[in-house]
């Protein structure tokens, strides 16, 4: 039976909540009503007036173990343990608060005050004591003419302890029903009330199960969201949970999961969330949540995950074809539309399996009739960031290291969100009237291949121009730019050939996007162990410099400053892009070539609280600004050859290094360290003076 419709006296009532078999969830809203709110609402029982239905839904807190949980009635619960008993019940979540109401049996008025010469009744006295006699051998007693009409009196303390049997319908919700449809019930009920979503509902069954969840909930989702940039509703949680702890993403069988299993599972979410996280940072250079265009496919590797060794990825190339998964899942919107839940659960499934990937790459090919995209579906897609082709071709962009049209520098820094940068028309929508009068095609101004990517003053600054116009300008300056982002040639630029413009861009831009999404395939390359210690821990070299830290000075250099400290770093990164590039190494100490780690840098930037990760976080983003600043090429920071990206924190025998990864560049504009030119010769970062700078650019040093 799905609803069990039964009438409870109001003293039943009190009995279950002091019994605790009722629990408050935790989507409810704490407790609001005011004092005079909870005064009307006794005096509406004590008149006997209607003030609604109580609901509750029962849920098994273990194997046979039930627990009820208020639905609504929350607010009329409390203030009726709060007035008989002079304290809040045992589920209330809130500072606690004092409050007396008192009745005058004379007059049948309640107060929340007393007033001299008149007879009062504390309620709470009143319906705690075991003696109600004895109030009526008290009216009894009273002398004077207020105190006259003592039947009236007598019958009014009859009428105030006929409270406790005033009748409530109460709807109790029976544990068969899904969680969507005990939503939908209580929506339908409490329209103008607590809005409520499947996600509180489950949130409120596992916290019930589990007393200690709720904190832990709040600590974890606080800790990711400051050290990741992650910020996510406990919907998303609770299906996390469900598909890590083997249950539907509908949610629907989630109070079904024993509270050992709530705890098992909740771990491992502990643990594969944030290997996720780090996996999107590493290869797609996805650093917030609002990059991420659908959350659906964490739930998918995070199944693959339980059933891999430290719930990790595999290797390197097994997180890249995870990667790949991911956006040719969400370029071909795999988990959109009808049956996306149900397609959750049937990739969650295959997930689990044993090399599950080819399966979950066949789903979508048989979705999307293959995984390449059609220059018809860019054509299609609509020039903002939430749709998935527009969103991959962002990441190319990004990890391009394209850059701006009016200043040639890189328009997304590092660890930046994608929407921090403004999407343009290239034709602008202002031409509308223009395009049709030529002929054209207005229909996809709005769409991707009608757009690109710029900072926010060059967008506002080109406006309304003819692209003939302004692109002539761009190619002059920075032709680069142009090609990072796919422009066809000056032929197409004129407004009598946007039609065209659309087509080849379209055309072009397919080809690409498939390019960058294939660039994740790796699986058909042998991946080969890469010997670290050999590479980079045998000795120094011409290509390889080591540094005992970014910051701290040795024992050896005690007293020097920091910023010096910092400058030998700057001063081997420039000079290996001036020469023939190279890595630079830090945690090692330069002197014996023992590896040391880099716990003294992460020391300096750590604050309390904070867990290696984002200790290593706020360490790789002050290196980051410090090389943005400090080494230059006049061209801008992707000229600089350091590949910010693309630094490696390795361990070592229990210690983490850090490789810097620098790629040779052109001499034409060489590459400085706070002012100054520096050049690698042998094992040496060489300065390279004024009067040599000619020689040196030509090649002849």
């Amino acid at each position: 039976m799905p609803s069990n419709f039964a009438s409870k006296k109001i003293y039943q009532l009190l009995d279950s909540i002091e019994d605790q078999d009722y629990a408050l969830p935790v989507f409810q809203r704490n407790f609001v009503w005011k004092p005079a709110q909870i005064q009307s609402y006794i005096e509406a029982l004590y008149n006997t007036d209607p003030t609604g239905q109580i609901i509750l839904w029962e849920t098994e807190f273990e194997k046979g173990e039930k627990k009820v949980l208020i639905i609504d009635g929350q607010q009329r619960l409390t203030s009726l343990v709060t007035a008989f008993t002079g304290v809040q019940p045992k589920f209330y979540e809130g500072e606690d608060f004092e409050f007396k109401l008192y009745f005058n049996p004379f007059e049948e008025t309640f107060s929340r005050r007393k007033t001299e010469g008149k007879y009062w009744v504390l309620i709470a006295e009143y319906f705690q004591s075991s003696d109600k006699a004895k109030y009526n051998a008290e009216i009894q007693e009273l002398e004077g003419e207020m105190f006259e009409d003592k039947n009236k009196a007598l019958n009014s303390m009859y009428n105030l302890a006929l409270i406790r049997d005033y009748q409530y319908a109460v709807t109790e919700l029976d544990k068969s029903l899904s969680i969507s449809r005990t939503v939908e019930i209580f929506k339908n009920i409490n329209s103008e009330g607590t809005n409520l979503d499947v996600g509180d509902l489950a949130f409120a069954t596992v916290s019930v199960k589990w007393e200690g969840f709720k904190k832990d909930f709040n600590n974890f989702t606080k800790k990711i969201e400051s050290e990741m940039n992650f910020k996510e509703n406990p919907y998303f949680y609770m299906r996390l949970l469900a598909v890590i702890s083997g249950k539907s993403a509908l949610l629907d069988d989630i109070h079904d999961i024993t509270t050992a299993e709530l705890k098992k599972s909740w771990k491992l979410l502990k643990t594969i969330l944030p290997e996720i996280l780090k996996a999107l940072r590493t290869e797609l250079n996805i650093f917030t949540k609002s990059d991420i265009v659908t959350k659906n496919i964490i739930y998918i590797i995070s199944t693959y995950l339980t059933k891999q060794k430290n719930n990790s990825f595999k290797n390197s190339k097994d997180r890249k074809m995870w990667m790949y998964w991911v956006l040719l899942a969400s370029v071909h919107r795999r988990y959109s539309g009808s049956g996306g839940d149900n397609k959750i659960n049937i990739d969650a499934r295959i997930a689990r399996g044993e090399n599950p990937l080819n399966q979950l790459l066949r789903n979508v090919d048989e979705q999307a009739n293959g995984r390449e995209l059609h220059p018809n579906l860019v054509r299609g897609a609509v020039g903002k960031m939430n749709n998935p082709v527009f969103w991959v071709y962002a990441l190319m962009l990004r990890n391009k290291g394209a850059t701006d049209w009016l200043t040639g520098i890189e328009f997304f820094p590092p660890k930046s969100s994608l929407s921090q940068t403004h999407i343009h028309h290239i034709f602008p929508k202002e031409k509308k009237t223009e395009l049709r009068e030529a002929g054209q095609e207005e229909l996809y101004l709005e769409n991707l291949p009608n757009k690109a990517i710029l900072k926010g003053r060059s967008n506002t600054s080109i406006k309304n121009e003819y692209p003939e116009i302004y692109l002539k300008e761009v190619k002059k300056n920075y032709p680069e730019s142009l090609e990072d982002q796919v422009i066809p040639g000056s032929s197409y630029w004129k407004i009598n050939r946007f039609d065209n413009f659309i087509e080849k861009r379209s055309s072009d831009l397919a080809k690409d996007l498939n390019q960058f999404i294939e660039s994740f395939n790796v699986e058909n390359i042998i991946e080969e162990e890469i010997d670290y210690k050999k590479l980079y821990l045998s000795k120094e070299s011409e290509k390889v410099e080591w540094k005992a830290s970014f910051s701290t000075p040795s024992d050896k250099e005690k007293g020097k400053p920091i910023n010096e400290v910092r400058h030998a770093s700057a001063k081997a990164l420039a000079a290996f892009a001036n020469t023939n590039g190279g890595t630079l190494v830090i945690g090692v100490d330069d002197k014996t070539g023992d590896v040391i780690g880099i716990d003294s840098d992460l020391k300096m930037l750590r604050k309390d609280g904070d867990s290696d990760i984002k200790a290593i976080d706020r360490f790789e983003d002050h290196l980051t600004s410090y090389i943005s600043d400090n080494v230059i090429s006049a061209k801008g920071l992707k000229f600089n050859g350091v590949k910010i990206d693309e630094m490696e924190f390795i361990d070592i025998g229990g210690k983490t290094i850090l490789l810097i990864h620098v790629d040779k560049i052109d001499r034409s504009d060489p590459c400085h360290a706070n002012g100054k030119v520096y050049r690698r010769v042998n094992t040496q970062d060489k300065e390279v003076k004024s009067d040599e700078l000619v020689s040196f650019i030509k090649g002849e040093l």
